[in-house]
């Protein structure tokens, strides 16, 4: 009685949307004295110098802050300190401002007086690394100005050499993130904290030969924050080139941009499981493979490919980036080569790149690279859309000195160490077809889909991700009520995330256009029906809602291995289309406890029926051992048989 998206549905399908109209104008009527309907605001003006770092693909803003930003739902929007600032009446539509310079910027003057503009405005203002001004006595006034919208205030003094400085206050969850101050620390401004509301990260006592200032090096207030140079990041040194945060970037800006408790679009989620994607790039194609058991008849890497990887784990989807460069190859192999190509294009499980490109990039997260800073962010801010794959390839883990093939076996730690204690990224796969050529790289490759064979996943095609990722951006977030939401404008999006919902939960009759929600790592994902352009999320406290429930529970998606959309729930029927790839492993919450039939079809023909029962909880699981990597429609009714 939740749901009804199909047209021209049954009479009972049509009875059971009535009947939840009912109960929404009634839960709407109750609660229309508290709503506010007030804009999420997501997006931040994400200032860089591009005299300095050169364009903002090269920002320490995009390598490095970018990625814990838009895991915490927001979006950024870059601007080249050197181009005319916006006006302050454009900045209305920004939830705040982000500066991470390395010095002073070239017209300082001009971004100070902007920067005062700004301050009168109700906008979040962070500021990391150096603050962009110098502290001269003809500009210490403004200086202060602005500091003062965040509760800080500068003396105008610098401490160089610190011998003799000393912490004062140090706040563990904002600061010792991934590295710790070294002994001897860097040299840094005297900036005193005026608010005493503010939360101190990192306060230092100058020397005593330099007075009895203290200076508040990592701070966040109710409008903004401050981390100063070389106390946010352990900035990255020659010649590894690798940094790390000192401050933890996922509290430090949740905090400093005052993000509430608002559902968050996910792009690492499918139906309550981590998504997978996979392509195959077409470097090597024509190689002649230098396995042995290949060796008797001439053989490409690309055929070794098919015939242990592409063939034996059809159960995942593969997005092949074929071109036509790389398939030519000598005059002896071309015919073979070109046989090849077509075997490829007709496997089922195989995809070709759509116009949302994908691209691959440095992304490690292991004992080698040991910071989320090695961790790209969602999408590129150059002007052609560029979404950046989760992990790196077999090039990202290849020793530039030792001249040993590319093997792919580290990426098992970065997939680990990108599932908890945060889910920041897909499970992904990216290789070459070079892979077929050695017994190593191969061996490496099929470790990793073996070990993606044992998890649960949520298979989709690489231009499925894309989709997902270009709804981040466009997603819009309207807060109805204190604990309840509509999101629009998602595309393929289809999972929010709450941070913040320990004794929450999904609210399954009064939300809209929703399937069901787990749990992973503390946080709370809510999966949302792809069919419903508008949804609608309600969370009430988890004692309420088992009070509510406990004669009249809803059914929920807990988790599916495919993608799941136009769920129609009524009392003992459920039905709903989905797609995907391998068998169907779906868990239903919920259910009343009797025996249940299930069938699927695919139009008007029937391809699989069989049964399945709740356990006491309410829990309903079961498989599909059909294909649907067409789209099926699946019922699940009581089973009234008797005997």
């Amino acid at each position: 009685m939740h749901k009804v998206f199909r047209q021209g549905s049954n009479m009972i399908r049509l009875c059971s949307f009535v009947m939840w109209c009912a109960g929404f104008a009634a839960f709407s009527s109750s609660i229309v004295h508290a709503q506010t309907f007030q804009p999420v605001k997501r997006e931040i003006l994400a200032l860089f110098d591009g005299s300095n770092e050169g364009s903002a693909e090269r920002s320490r803003i995009h390598r490095f802050a970018e990625l814990p930003l838009n895991y915490l739902g927001f979006v950024l929007r870059y601007h080249d300190i050197r181009e005319k600032l916006p006006e302050p009446t454009e900045l209305r539509k920004y939830r705040g401002v982000l500066t991470w310079f390395a010095s002073a910027v070239p017209d300082s003057n001009a971004y100070l007086a902007w920067a005062n503009d700004v301050a009168a405005m109700k906008l979040q203002y962070v500021i990391l690394g150096d603050i962009g001004v110098g502290a001269t006595p003809p500009n210490l006034f403004l200086l202060n100005n602005m500091l003062g919208k965040i509760g800080l205030r500068h003396i105008g003094e610098y401490i160089s050499p610190t011998i003799g400085s000393t912490i004062v206050r140090k706040d563990g969850s904002l600061v010792g993130f991934e590295c710790n101050l070294d002994p001897i620390l860097p040299d840094y401004p005297v900036i005193e904290n005026t608010d005493p509301t503010s939360r101190a990260g990192l306060t230092l006592q100058v020397p005593v030969r330099d007075g009895l200032a203290q200076a508040a090096l990592v701070s966040v207030s109710k409008t903004g924050g401050f981390a100063a140079l070389n106390y946010e990041f352990c900035h990255q040194r020659a010649p590894t080139h690798r940094g790390r945060w000192l401050i933890d970037p996922f509290e430090f800006l949740a905090a400093a941009f005052a993000r509430e408790n608002y559902p968050i679009p996910d792009v690492t989620t499918v139906s309550g499981r981590r998504l997978f994607f996979s392509q195959m790039h077409s470097e090597g194609w024509g190689r002649e493979t230098r396995i042995e058991r290949y060796r008797q008849h001439p053989t490409t890497s690309a055929e070794v490919v098919m015939r242990e990887i592409i063939e034996p784990f059809n159960n995942f989807p593969v997005t092949l980036d074929l071109r036509e460069s790389d398939t030519m190859t000598s005059p002896a192999m071309a015919r073979q080569s070109s046989a090849l190509t077509e075997i490829y294009l007709a496997q089922p499980q195989l995809s070709r790149p759509a116009a949302l490109a994908i691209g691959t990039t440095l992304s490690r997260f292991d004992a080698s690279y040991p910071s989320i800073s090695s961790l790209p962010p969602v999408k590129s801010p150059v002007r052609n859309v560029l979404y950046y794959a989760a992990t790196g390839d077999e090039t990202a883990y290849a020793d530039p000195q030792n001249k040993r093939p590319a093997e792919i076996y580290g990426l098992s730690e970065t997939l680990r160490n990108t599932e908890t204690p945060r889910r920041l990224k897909a499970y992904n796969i990216n290789f070459h077809a070079f892979a077929g050529q050695h017994p190593s790289s191969l061996q490496s490759l099929k470790s990793q889909f073996t070990a993606a064979s044992e998890l649960p996943l949520t298979p989709i095609t690489a231009p499925q991700f894309a989709k997902i990722a270009a709804g981040f951006f466009t997603s819009s977030i309207v807060q109805i009520t204190e604990r309840s939401w509509r999101i629009e404008n998602r595309g393929a999006l289809s999972t929010v995330r709450f941070d913040d919902a320990s004794e929450l939960e999904l609210d399954i009759p009064a939300s809209i256009g929703v399937l069901g929600s787990t749990r992973h790592s503390g946080k709370l994902f809510v999966a949302l029906d792809e069919a419903a352009p508008t949804a609608t999320v309600v969370l009430t406290p988890t004692t309420l809602r088992e009070k509510i429930n406990s004669d009249d529970r809803a059914v929920s998606l807990v988790e599916s291995r495919w993608r799941v959309s136009r769920l129609i729930t009524s009392t003992c029927y459920l039905s709903f289309e989905a797609q995907g790839f391998g068998i169907g492993e779906f868990i239903w919450s919920g259910a009343a406890p009797s025996k249940r039939r299930i069938k699927v079809s695919r139009r008007d023909d029937e391809l699989w029926q069989g049964s399945a029962t709740p356990d006491a909880t309410g829990q309903l699981e079961f498989k599909l051992p059909v294909s649907a990597i067409q789209p099926v429609t699946v019922e699940v009714s009581c089973d009234d048989t008797k005997g």
